[in-house]
């Protein structure tokens, strides 16, 4: 499997930096790894401060769109992705924008069809 978009994968910090990124482009997949402070994770989790956004999301916003799953889990479960993964992955996501819109969650412009 190629990796389309180039890699650019990242680890951030509890703060918004960038503890570790794959730099340049790959012809393949990629990872990064780093060590995690999970303590400091921890204790930014638990603050008071202006970087924990945790304690002051407002989650029935989301409800509508996250209390009945949109994407399907476990695809690949039993086997790994197989040649025909990228228009599986294309039918998949144009049935979840279909399910957006159909629980009021995306309205469509004029003259949509799907």
């Amino acid at each position: 499997m190629q990796d389309l978009f180039g890699g650019q994968s990242m680890i951030v910090g509890p703060r918004g930096q960038i503890l570790t990124k794959q730099q340049g482009w790959t012809s393949g997949d990629s990872f990064v790894c780093t060590t995690i402070d999970i303590e400091a994770l921890r204790r930014a989790r638990v603050s008071n401060g202006l970087y924990n956004q945790f304690k002051d999301v407002r989650t029935e916003q989301y409800r509508v769109i996250y209390d009945t799953p949109i994407y399907p889990k476990n695809q690949y479960l039993d086997a790994p992705p197989g040649e025909d993964w990228l228009a599986r992955e294309d039918s998949t996501r144009a049935a979840n924008i279909e399910k957006l819109i159909e629980r009021g969650v995306l309205t469509p412009p004029s003259g949509y069809k799907a």
